[in-house]
Protein backbone atom coordinates (compact mmCIF):
# COMPACT_ATOMS: atom_id res chain seq x y z
CA UNK A 1 0.00 0.00 0.00
CA UNK A 2 2.88 2.41 0.62
CA UNK A 3 4.40 1.49 -2.63
CA UNK A 4 1.00 2.48 -4.22
CA UNK A 5 0.71 6.07 -2.36
CA UNK A 6 4.13 6.70 -2.70
CA UNK A 7 4.03 6.26 -6.95
CA UNK A 8 0.38 8.19 -7.02
CA UNK A 9 2.56 10.93 -4.88
CA UNK A 10 5.30 11.02 -7.60
CA UNK A 11 3.04 11.11 -10.54
CA UNK A 12 1.03 14.24 -9.31
CA UNK A 13 4.27 16.20 -8.71
CA UNK A 14 5.27 14.95 -11.83
CA UNK A 15 2.07 16.25 -13.68
CA UNK A 16 1.86 19.34 -11.33
CA UNK A 17 6.26 20.18 -12.56
CA UNK A 18 5.27 18.92 -16.22
CA UNK A 19 2.16 22.01 -16.40
CA UNK A 20 4.04 24.80 -17.54
CA UNK A 21 2.64 28.77 -17.83
CA UNK A 22 2.66 31.38 -20.59
CA UNK A 23 1.76 35.09 -19.83
CA UNK A 24 -0.75 35.69 -22.36
CA UNK A 25 -2.42 39.00 -21.44
CA UNK A 26 -1.09 41.65 -18.95
CA UNK A 27 -3.77 44.45 -18.46
CA UNK A 28 -3.14 48.23 -19.29
CA UNK A 29 -5.30 49.34 -17.14
CA UNK A 30 -5.26 53.06 -18.87
CA UNK A 31 -6.25 51.50 -22.56
CA UNK A 32 -8.40 48.15 -21.10
CA UNK A 33 -10.18 48.68 -17.76
CA UNK A 34 -13.59 49.96 -17.94
CA UNK A 35 -16.29 50.94 -15.03
CA UNK A 36 -19.70 51.86 -16.79
CA UNK A 37 -23.25 52.29 -15.61
CA UNK A 38 -26.48 52.93 -16.85
CA UNK A 39 -26.88 55.87 -14.49
CA UNK A 40 -24.76 58.78 -14.80
CA UNK A 41 -23.01 59.95 -11.72
CA UNK A 42 -23.14 57.22 -9.88
CA UNK A 43 -19.19 56.30 -9.62
CA UNK A 44 -15.81 57.46 -10.51
CA UNK A 45 -13.20 55.78 -11.98
CA UNK A 46 -9.61 56.38 -12.00
CA UNK A 47 -7.33 54.77 -14.43
CA UNK A 48 -3.56 53.99 -14.32
CA UNK A 49 -1.53 51.31 -12.51
CA UNK A 50 -5.30 50.13 -11.33
CA UNK A 51 -8.50 51.16 -11.69
CA UNK A 52 -9.93 52.18 -9.05
CA UNK A 53 -13.86 52.92 -8.83
CA UNK A 54 -15.99 54.66 -5.52
CA UNK A 55 -19.24 54.50 -6.06
CA UNK A 56 -20.62 58.51 -5.69
CA UNK A 57 -24.30 58.10 -5.59
CA UNK A 58 -27.18 55.97 -5.55
CA UNK A 59 -29.16 55.18 -8.65
CA UNK A 60 -31.62 57.49 -9.07
CA UNK A 61 -34.78 58.04 -6.69
CA UNK A 62 -37.92 55.73 -8.93
CA UNK A 63 -35.36 53.50 -11.26
CA UNK A 64 -34.67 49.79 -10.64
CA UNK A 65 -31.41 49.65 -9.36
CA UNK A 66 -29.88 46.16 -10.16
CA UNK A 67 -26.31 44.82 -9.38
CA UNK A 68 -25.33 45.44 -13.00
CA UNK A 69 -26.02 49.30 -12.61
CA UNK A 70 -22.35 49.89 -12.05
CA UNK A 71 -19.73 47.30 -13.98
CA UNK A 72 -16.32 47.45 -13.54
CA UNK A 73 -13.88 44.89 -15.66
CA UNK A 74 -11.05 44.86 -17.67
CA UNK A 75 -11.45 44.51 -21.95
CA UNK A 76 -9.17 41.38 -23.62
CA UNK A 77 -9.01 41.08 -27.17
CA UNK A 78 -10.29 38.26 -29.24
CA UNK A 79 -8.42 35.48 -30.57
CA UNK A 80 -7.53 33.28 -27.27
CA UNK A 81 -6.69 29.75 -28.91
CA UNK A 82 -8.25 26.69 -27.48
CA UNK A 83 -7.02 25.58 -24.11
CA UNK A 84 -6.87 26.09 -20.80
CA UNK A 85 -6.27 29.58 -18.97
CA UNK A 86 -6.18 31.30 -15.65
CA UNK A 87 -6.78 35.40 -15.46
CA UNK A 88 -4.92 35.99 -12.22
CA UNK A 89 -5.80 39.28 -10.52
CA UNK A 90 -5.88 41.41 -7.30
CA UNK A 91 -8.75 43.27 -5.64
CA UNK A 92 -9.14 45.33 -2.97
CA UNK A 93 -12.85 46.72 -1.20
CA UNK A 94 -13.09 49.24 1.20
CA UNK A 95 -15.48 46.93 2.97
CA UNK A 96 -16.25 43.68 3.82
CA UNK A 97 -18.72 41.61 1.62
CA UNK A 98 -18.44 38.17 -0.38
CA UNK A 99 -18.36 39.03 -4.03
CA UNK A 100 -18.08 37.08 -7.38
CA UNK A 101 -15.59 37.64 -10.05
CA UNK A 102 -16.05 36.54 -13.67
CA UNK A 103 -13.98 35.76 -17.18
CA UNK A 104 -16.46 36.03 -19.37
CA UNK A 105 -17.28 36.06 -23.16
CA UNK A 106 -17.34 40.20 -23.91
CA UNK A 107 -20.04 39.71 -26.40
CA UNK A 108 -23.57 37.87 -26.88
CA UNK A 109 -24.55 35.56 -25.21
CA UNK A 110 -22.06 36.66 -22.27
CA UNK A 111 -21.69 33.71 -20.90
CA UNK A 112 -19.20 32.70 -17.97
CA UNK A 113 -16.29 30.98 -18.37
CA UNK A 114 -14.99 31.02 -15.22
CA UNK A 115 -15.73 32.34 -12.19
CA UNK A 116 -14.43 33.12 -7.86
CA UNK A 117 -16.88 33.73 -5.33
CA UNK A 118 -14.59 35.43 -2.39
CA UNK A 119 -14.71 36.67 1.24
CA UNK A 120 -13.52 40.09 0.86
CA UNK A 121 -12.05 41.64 4.00
CA UNK A 122 -12.10 45.60 4.34
CA UNK A 123 -9.29 47.53 2.62
CA UNK A 124 -7.07 43.74 2.43
CA UNK A 125 -5.54 43.40 -1.14
CA UNK A 126 -7.17 39.81 -2.37
CA UNK A 127 -5.14 37.79 -4.68
CA UNK A 128 -7.43 36.41 -6.91
CA UNK A 129 -6.83 33.33 -9.24
CA UNK A 130 -9.47 31.43 -11.76
CA UNK A 131 -9.29 28.83 -14.02
CA UNK A 132 -11.46 28.53 -17.42
CA UNK A 133 -10.86 26.88 -20.64
CA UNK A 134 -11.59 27.76 -24.18
CA UNK A 135 -12.96 24.80 -26.00
CA UNK A 136 -12.42 26.56 -29.36
CA UNK A 137 -10.56 29.68 -30.45
CA UNK A 138 -12.04 32.69 -29.32
CA UNK A 139 -13.38 34.55 -31.82
CA UNK A 140 -14.93 36.86 -29.29
CA UNK A 141 -13.83 39.18 -26.58
CA UNK A 142 -13.50 38.36 -23.26
CA UNK A 143 -14.04 40.63 -20.19
CA UNK A 144 -11.93 39.86 -17.47
CA UNK A 145 -12.19 40.82 -13.38
CA UNK A 146 -15.86 41.23 -14.37
CA UNK A 147 -18.06 42.38 -11.39
CA UNK A 148 -21.28 44.08 -10.32
CA UNK A 149 -20.81 46.48 -8.33
CA UNK A 150 -24.56 48.73 -8.54
CA UNK A 151 -25.93 47.47 -4.85
CA UNK A 152 -22.40 48.22 -2.86
CA UNK A 153 -22.91 51.69 -0.29
CA UNK A 154 -22.01 55.19 -1.45
CA UNK A 155 -18.49 55.70 0.06
CA UNK A 156 -17.23 52.03 -1.02
CA UNK A 157 -14.01 51.82 -3.11
CA UNK A 158 -13.32 49.27 -5.55
CA UNK A 159 -9.69 48.52 -6.74
CA UNK A 160 -8.60 45.98 -9.61
CA UNK A 161 -5.05 45.70 -10.18
CA UNK A 162 -2.29 43.41 -11.22
CA UNK A 163 -4.93 41.16 -13.92
CA UNK A 164 -2.72 39.18 -16.51
CA UNK A 165 -3.83 35.72 -18.04
CA UNK A 166 -1.67 33.11 -18.06
CA UNK A 167 -2.23 29.79 -20.85
CA UNK A 168 -1.56 26.25 -18.78
CA UNK A 169 0.21 23.54 -21.01
CA UNK A 170 0.61 20.40 -19.91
Amino acid sequence: MKKLATVLVLGFVCAVLGAAETEVFKTDFKKQSFAWSQYAGTYKAEKNNALVTEIVAAAPAGSKESPTSIQIGVNVPKGFAAGEYRMDLVITISMNCRETVSVIRNSPPWTTLGKKTVDFKSGTPAKISIPFTLKTKAEYPIRGASMAIGKFPVGTKVTISDARIVKITK
